[in-house]
């Protein structure tokens, strides 16, 4: 009895076994076809993985207005194809070398966004002629106004444009900085003074704004008239601010470009809180304006405890036609967290 109810299983039989499919299949093939069917379905996830992250990169490279978090992150794609390519490697010597064509993909994004960004042309130091302009660009951060007047006169700049300037900066006289004329605005209490100093004589134009964040001057330098344009554009820390910067950077790109079209040599100068990569510097170029901050090499003035190569480059000046790039460099300036910005431009011949 005890045998019937619990027989013997035959060597090579198939009893006890779990059959998948339709009688008589093969469970090898059903296993096959599972696998290929997982396969297919990771398949297709990784892909749409990419896409997002590709589409995500695209946003950033052209950001809508609106996109304020897109601009964020645009604001950081050297630093972003930079890791992203270093997790990529790391993941491709991994058991999950699979996901590796993800941060791969994050990578490419974010340095054609990085290459795609909006810079004056350069030329060769070598090559640079009398007609050149040094102009130096300094967020001071309410320095005392000594270690101020010592950065100025440390560089023999042609231009200087000061913001967030100490406010006894109106007790001292533009020759105290080594400067011929100078034209400044702000309270006279706080760090909140624009300043620009020149070493040629000048004269301040009409803005037609009905604030002071954006004002000009015509300097009659002996290489012809320049039109400076000084804007501090608030920073995006929010939403809120974020617009209100991006209206004071169109300000500034519509008084440069009525200045080029009267036939002077437009230089828009600031600290544009936001990178070359930013939306600030795109909407920049519509208005035919480019950064003067070059791809190479990595260098930037905020803030100034972090190593040159990894610091963002906010401060600094952009240039319409007739004008490309000698140099661009940072130098330190004590008292500030900003780096100071020594720009050398050269000018096309007539």
């Amino acid at each position: 009895m005890w045998l019937r109810k619990y027989p013997i299983r035959p060597p090579g039989s198939q009893w006890g076994r779990r059959e998948t499919g339709a009688p008589g299949a093969d469970p090898a093939g059903c296993a096959e076809r599972s696998g290929a069917v997982s396969d297919t379905a990771l398949v297709n996830l990784r892909l749409r993985t990419i896409v997002l992250v590709l589409g995500s990169g695209a946003c950033a490279a052209a950001p809508w207005p609106g996109l304020w978090l897109s601009d964020l992150l645009a604001a950081l794609a050297p630093a972003v194809a930079v890791a992203a390519a270093a997790l990529s490697a790391v993941l491709a010597l991994t058991r999950a070398r699979r996901w590796a064509i993800l941060p791969l993909a994050l990578a490419c994004s974010a340095a054609l966004l990085t290459l795609s960004a909006p810079r004056a042309p350069r030329t060769p130091q070598s090559a640079t002629t009398a007609r050149s302009i040094t102009i130096l660009v300094l967020n001071a951060r309410a320095a005392p106004l000594s270690e101020t007047l010592a950065v100025l006169r440390s560089h023999n700049a042609d231009i200087a444009v000061l913001v967030e300037a100490p406010w006894d900066l109106f007790d001292s006289t533009a020759l105290d900085a080594g400067y011929q004329w100078r034209l400044a605005f702000g309270p006279q209490s706080g760090p909140a003074v624009r300043a620009l100093l020149s070493r040629w004589p000048g004269d301040p134009v009409e803005t037609g704004l009905p604030h002071r964040g954006v004002f000009g001057a015509r300097i009659h330098s002996p290489h012809g008239p320049l039109a400076i344009v000084v804007a501090h554009p608030q920073s995006p820390r929010t939403l809120v601010r974020w617009r209100l910067g991006n209206q004071r950077m169109r300000e500034a790109a519509q008084l440069a470009s009525s200045l080029q079209s009267g036939g002077d040599t437009a230089i828009i100068a600031a600290d544009f809180n936001s990178p070359p990569t930013g939306w600030r510097s795109r909407l920049l170029g519509r208005a035919g304006f480019r950064r003067a901050k070059p791809l190479w090499p990595p260098d930037g003035s905020y803030p100034a405890w972090a190593p040159r190569a990894t610091a963002l480059a906010i401060d600094g000046v952009a240039v319409g036609k007739r004008l490309s790039v000698s140099s661009w460099r940072t130098l330190k300036a004590p008292g500030t967290d900003h780096r100071a910005v020594l720009v050398e431009l050269a000018l096309a011949d007539q």
